[in-house]
């Protein structure tokens, strides 16, 4: 999947939102962008993706904007980690699984 931020008109504009995100968060900005996420949270499965609904059990409406971060990862919502507020955070621990956007080494802000 090649990589987006849900809503951005362009790469350029995916990119630059995706480093304020990071900036917001206090995390260097990813050179490896995760699509989708796995993770158990008291015994339960959830599945977290870049463009989708955010489980229920969030509480947050929207579609996932972003997930980033090494340990613990950031699942980022409009009103966790993106306009205001903490992200979804999920220990490295608790991930079944992780899939990245395809890497492109010339994908570079303002570079299509």
């Amino acid at each position: 999947m090649k990589f987006f931020i849900p809503a951005a008109q362009s790469d350029a504009e995916a990119d630059v939102v995706l480093e304020a995100i990071a900036k917001f968060n206090s995390l260097p900005l990813p050179e490896r962008r995760i699509f989708r996420l796995s993770f158990k949270h008291n015994g339960v499965r959830y599945d977290v993706e870049v463009g989708q609904p955010a489980p229920d059990y969030f509480r947050a409406g929207g579609p996932v904007v972003a997930i980033l971060g090494n340990d613990p990862i950031c699942v980022c919502l409009a009103d966790r980690g993106v306009l205001r507020g903490s992200p979804i955070y999920v220990g490295k621990n608790s991930v079944l699984s992780m899939e990245y956007f395809e890497y492109d080494a010339n994908h570079l802000r303002g570079e299509t």
